[in-house]
Order: structure tokens, then sequence, then C-alpha cells
């Protein structure tokens, strides 16, 4: 993501194929070091949940990673 008002929430949304059901990502404002999770449920209802972190970047960009 680039160019991203850090002063609002930003509602992210995920999409993985033979994932339809998945929660948004809210990251509230001011955000530059955030751990959550983004629940994704697939077509066999089986949920898997994945641990991220947000961070800020330079020039107001957001990054999402996977926690190893």
């Amino acid at each position: 993501m680039f160019q991203v008002d850090l002063h609002e929430t930003l509602d992210l949304e995920v999409t993985l194929e033979n994932f339809p059901v998945c929660r948004s990502l809210v990251i509230p404002p001011e955000t530059t070091d955030y751990k959550t999770k983004i629940y994704l449920q697939d077509v066999e209802k089986r949920i898997l949940e994945l641990l991220v972190i947000v961070r800020a970047g330079v020039g107001g960009s957001q990054r999402v990673s996977p926690c190893l």
C-alpha cells in the first residue's frame, strides 16, 4: 500500500483462492507496529488464522507481513 492516511482507520480486505469467507483487517489510526490476525474460512468451512504485523513505512505507506 502506498500513500495511506495514517490518521484514519484503514479497512483492508484480503481474498485468497478457495477461501471465500474473510474478515476485514481493520488497522487503527496512528498505527506504527501492530500485530493482529486475519480470519479466513475455506470452502470446507475450516478456519485459517494468519498472524500478521502491520508496520508504517516512509512516506505514509503501510506494510502487512506474516509473522514467522
